[in-house]
Formats: structure tokens, C-alpha cells, sequence
């Protein structure tokens, strides 16, 4: 009899919740999926797309999820998360594998091969259907396809037969075209990634502002009273007889670059934190304003 002691699908020994309910609460924040690899998912898997249409006094939500239930593989159960099922799979087991789950929440490799079939049966019938901008259709695919985390996205914006305003094109970068065939039918559509992108930039601009403030904070802390303070040392604007020196001080070439000069202060820093009376090169564990590695 062969051990798991933690399901692989469940996240953990018993699993708190549905699997794909927590998957699809990251991926809704879209933070990890580019725009090249929507392109090569578009590429591989837009099959998987499926068009409807909407009635004409249509009022409901842009973004929709159909999420079915789990069910026990072996008699069909409802399951309220994957810890309810798997508390139910052990129930189909012998009772030493009974004992086993209630002490130490270990399943068997059967039942972890059940859970495992049925999430993925779960994400394969659950369907998340998107509207089309400017058309009464929804396109819709299933959870289990690569392409479900790139629609679910709020901030992608699809259009159909032509492109979103006069001043795009299917050669901007940011707009992806794409004929579908469906029943006869060749429709364009077209994947505004605008949005998105500004998006990424938005977050790239507050890591670049955290990483500044981590930069600033940590050269204050070696810096003592009467010592020249980071932001005047690197942003200063100096004389050409001050560069001079500067480069002279830091043995450095006499058109060094802010990330030399920034990279040369590191290593001055780095050099004070060892211990000299030990002889080492490990950095001194001893020094407690040694806290931000870059």
C-alpha cells in the first residue's frame, strides 16, 4: 500500500477549498501571464474558443464563470471543496487506510489519483464565457484550457470584425487578430491587449519605486553622521574636477556610469560588513545593519 501524504491537488493534507476556485483568484490579477505567452496559447489551443449569442435584451455581467460542482468518481457524490472529497474517497477505503487519514490526513496513491481526476473533470466542465465588446456574442472555453486564465483577465477587451477604435490596427502590437471557423462562419476577432499592458507597466513602475526606497534605506544605514548621504553622492550634480576625484576615490573609469558608481558603494559596504579579526570572508552575521542584499 503505497502513501501520499499530501494529495497533490489539494494543497495541502486536507485541502481547505476548491483547487480551481483558488487558481482562478490568482490568475485574476494577471500578473504572471504576457503577452507573448497569450499569443502562443492563442496559437496552440483557439479550438478551444466557442462563440454564442446573446438575446437582444441581454443585461447581464462582461465576465460569467459556470462552475460545476465536484463529484466522487466512484458513486457520484456533490462534494462541497476538495477536502470534503477527500474525506469522502476515504470512506470508499479499507478501514486501516481509514485509520490512517484520520490521524495523520495521509491518502492513498488510489485516492489521490481520484482527486486528481476529479478536479480535472471539474475544470474540463466548467466554462467561463466572456462578452464580445461590440457584438450581442460571448466566447466562452472551458477552465482546463491554457487559454481560460488570458480571458478571465477583466481588462482584456475582445472585438469582432473590426478593430477597437480608427487609430488601431492588426499591426499594433498591443492588438492580436484571429479568424475563427465556426459552423461556415470566418469570424474576426480581435484582442485588445492595451489595457493590460498598461497594467504591467503600472506594477513595474511601483517594483522600480519599492526597489529605490529598499536602495535608499539601506545605504542610510551605513552611512554615518558627517558622511556624504546616498542621494547626494549618486544624483549630485557635480563639477568635472568633483568626477575626477570621485573616480579617483572609488577606482573607477573617468566616465563611470550612476550603476558603476551605485555597484562600487556596494561593495564598499559589503568590505566593512566582513569580520577582520577572524581573517574570513563571510560576511560578519554579527552586523545588524547588514540587512538588504541586491
Amino acid at each position: 500500500m503505497e502513501i501520499v501524504p499530501i494529495p497533490e491537488k489539494s494543497k495541502g493534507p486536507t485541502g481547505h477549498c476548491s483547487t480551481i476556485k483558488r487558481n482562478h483568484s490568482m490568475v485574476a490579477q494577471h500578473k504572471t501571464f504576457g503577452l507573448r505567452d497569450f499569443i502562443i496559447a492563442l496559437a496552440d489551443n483557439h479550438d478551444d474558443l466557442q462563440i454564442e449569442t446573446l438575446p437582444e435584451e441581454y443585461e447581464g455581467p462582461e465576465r460569467h464563470l459556470e462552475m460545476v460542482g465536484l463529484k466522487c468518481p466512484r458513486c457520484n457524490k456533490d462534494a462541497e471543496n476538495t477536502r470534503d472529497l477527500v474525506a469522502h474517497l476515504v470512506t470508499h477505503q479499507s478501514e486501516q487506510i481509514q485509520c490512517i487519514y484520520n490521524s495523520t490526513g495521509a491518502v492513498t496513491k488510489d485516492v489521490n489519483e481520484q482527486l486528481k481526476y476529479a478536479t480535472a473533470l471539474q475544470a474540463k466542465n466548467s466554462i467561463f464565457k466572456k462578452k464580445i465588446e461590440n457584438r450581442l456574442l460571448t466566447i466562452s472555453v472551458a477552465m482546463s484550457s491554457p487559454l481560460f486564465p488570458f480571458l478571465s483577465m477583466r481588462k482584456l477587451k475582445i472585438h469582432m470584425d473590426q478593430p477597437p477604435n480608427a487609430t488601431k490596427s492588426s499591426a499594433n502590437s498591443d492588438l492580436i487578430k484571429k479568424d475563427l471557423v465556426r459552423g461556415g462562419n470566418i469570424h474576426s476577432l480581435f484582442f485588445d491587449w492595451f489595457d493590460i499592458q498598461k497594467v504591467y507597466e503600472k506594477i513595474k513602475a511601483g517594483m522600480k519605486l519599492k526597489q529605490e526606497k529598499q536602495e535608499m534605506k539601506y545605504f542610510e544605514s551605513i552611512c554615518e553622521g558627517g558622511q556624504v548621504m546616498y542621494q547626494d553622492l549618486v544624483h549630485k550634480k557635480r563639477t568635472e574636477e568633483e568626477t575626477m576625484c570621485l573616480a579617483s576615490a572609488l577606482n573607477l573609469p573617468i566616465d563611470f556610469t550612476q550603476e558603476q558608481l551605485v555597484d562600487s558603494m556596494r561593495m564598499m559596504a559589503d568590505d566593512q560588513a566582513y569580520c577582520p579579526e577572524t581573517g574570513s570572508k563571510r560576511r560578519c552575521t554579527k552586523n545588524k545593519s547588514y540587512k538588504y542584499d541586491v
